[in-house]
C-alpha cells in the first residue's frame, strides 16, 4: 500500500513543520536510519499534542519533558534528553511564524 503524503495528511503547515522535525531532526527510535520516506507515519499520533502545546505557548523545556517521556515510552537513552531539548527549542521557535493557520 501506498503511503499518503505528509502534505496530503497534514493541512495545517505547522502541522506538517512538527511532522518533519519529529521524522527528521528527533526520530527516537531511527525510522530514517532504516530508510523511512519524509513521508513516513511513525510520529503522526504526537503531530496533534505538539501543535497544542506549540499554539499554547509551551516552554522548550516543558515540551523537550513531553518528548522525554515519549522517548521513555520507547526505552531511549538517558542521553536523549540532550536531542529532546534541542528539538524542544525548534518546535517551541515555529510559534514566532506569522504565517501558521
Amino acid at each position: 500500500m501506498k503511503e499518503v503524503p505528509a502534505t496530503v495528511r497534514f493541512k495545517r503547515p505547522l502541522a506538517l513543520a512538527v511532522h518533519q522535525i519529529l521524522l527528521l531532526d528527533w526520530d527516537p527510535i531511527g525510522v530514517k536510519a532504516l530508510g523511512a520516506s519524509d513521508d513516513d507515519t511513525e510520529y503522526d499520533s504526537d503531530v496533534g499534542e505538539i501543535v497544542k502545546r506549540i499554539e499554547s505557548g509551551e516552554t522548550p523545556e516543558k515540551l523537550a519533558a513531553y518528548l522525554g517521556g515519549l522517548s521513555k515510552g520507547w526505552m531511549c537513552p538517558p542521553e536523549q534528553h540532550e536531542l529532546d531539548l534541542g528539538v524542544a527549542r525548534k518546535l517551541a521557535a515555529l510559534k514566532s511564524k506569522r504565517d501558521w493557520q
